[in-house]
């Protein structure tokens, strides 16, 4: 073969002298089975050009790989008589790809080793959670037969009872809220994805949140929109989610501040539903640690009771039907909360009833403050 001499000289660490009349066995890596070299060999006897990456063994026992080309010379005869051998010294691109290769094992066992702590975190969360409810239900359930007992309990005994009552409803809503989570994150939640009507999600929403609205004194305001508007969605995570954004909206506003709800094509595939309140609003700081599970963002000594799982489930939530979740805030200002459902292409039928329902409503004094509602239970995640 001819080839560069000082180069390869160079490369290999031997001299012209101790490669003259070797083979390869005196390079040989053993890196490659002998199929490789055989190969090779049978390609270049035929007089076909070989093309291909060689690792070889240098003179002080390192390795270097070189790119080579091997092209055979034609006699007369037909057959090769000598070979002509380009070579490229390839070893730091074949070090940068075993590094590469070595980054991307490592990567995948740390993977599989947090999916694992993560599946061992949620079946031990699931499970603490099933063994805990059914105590706290006992304990509840005692706590309200002594509420309603005879003879009644004296003012001091009411007020422990009720300090009871009060942290026995907050752990079973935690243990319930954990319990959701696990089953996110665990896979096993089922979704219906059906054709659902936003306007009647907001009218059913209205219901379960009216209580919190009287108690709050906030007026929550809802802008017109298109009634027409279905999203291909879960109908009750749906309400899940927005009850979960209303009530924050309420609970983390100004006194007697407000909410207003809107609907919006954001393109012809997809919805937003935007939730903004007046309070006191967020700095980008927090605003990242926003949807983190049991972050509250450094509330937990203040005033309003939460768990801090509410907007990490609503996030999962909408996540798993296909939308995205976002929010944007400025401090003194208030926050707006939005989630986008991809939009539900197939027409659908708007009853009369609820079209006049909503009419009627509209016409009613005061209908620019319609409103809305959700359930009493703590939803935090955000402060």
């Amino acid at each position: 073969m001819v080839q560069n001499a000082v180069a390869y000289q160079a490369i290999s660490q031997y001299t012209c002298d101790e490669l003259l009349g070797q083979n390869h066995r005196l390079l040989n890596s053993g890196t490659h089975p002998k199929e490789f070299f055989h190969e090779m060999y049978l390609t270049i006897a035929s007089g076909r050009v070989w093309h291909g990456d060689i690792c070889n063994r240098a003179k002080d026992g390192s390795l270097y790989w070189v790119n080579t080309t091997i092209v055979p010379n034609i006699g007369g005869d037909g057959k090769p008589f000598q070979y002509a051998a380009i070579r490229t010294d390839i070893s730091e691109r074949k070090r940068a790809e075993q590094v590469m290769l070595d980054m991307n094992a490592e990567l995948k066992s740390a993977k599989a080793v947090a999916e694992k702590a993560s599946l061992a975190k949620s079946n031990f969360l699931s499970r603490m959670s099933h063994e805990l409810r059914t105590p706290m239900n006992a304990i509840l359930g005692f706590a309200q037969l002594l509420e309603i007992s005879t003879p009644p309990l004296t003012v001091t005994q009411m007020a422990s009872l009720h300090q009871i009552l009060k942290a026995g409803w907050y752990l079973l809503e935690l243990m319930n809220e954990i319990l959701e989570l696990t089953t996110i994150e665990s896979g096993n939640l089922k979704l219906s994805l059906e054709s659902v009507s936003l306007i009647d999600v907001i009218h059913e929403c209205q219901a379960l949140i009216e209580p919190q609205v009287q108690k709050s004194g906030i007026h929550i305001n809802v802008l017109q929109f298109d009634h027409s508007w279905f999203a291909n969605a879960d109908r009750i995570r749906v309400k899940e989610v927005l009850i979960n954004l209303l009530s924050n909206a309420i609970k983390y506003n100004r006194e007697h501040g407000t909410v207003e709800v809107k609907c919006t094509e954001r393109t012809p595939e997809r919805i937003r539903i935007s939730v903004k309140d007046s309070g006191a609003g967020l700095p980008p700081e927090k605003l990242v640690q926003l949807f983190q599970p049991f972050n509250r963002l450094g509330q937990e000594n203040g005033l309003e009771e939460g768990t801090g799982i509410g907007l990490a489930i609503t996030k999962q939530l909408v996540e798993l039907m296909g939308g995205a979740i976002g929010v944007e805030s400025t401090v003194g200002v208030g926050s707006e909360f939005w989630f986008e459902l991809i939009r539900e292409v197939t027409p659908q039928f708007v009853t009369e009833n609820t079209l006049t329902s909503y009419a009627d409503r509209s016409r009613e004094p005061g209908a620019a403050h319609t409103a809305l509602g959700g359930r009493q239970s703590d939803q935090s995640g955000r402060p």
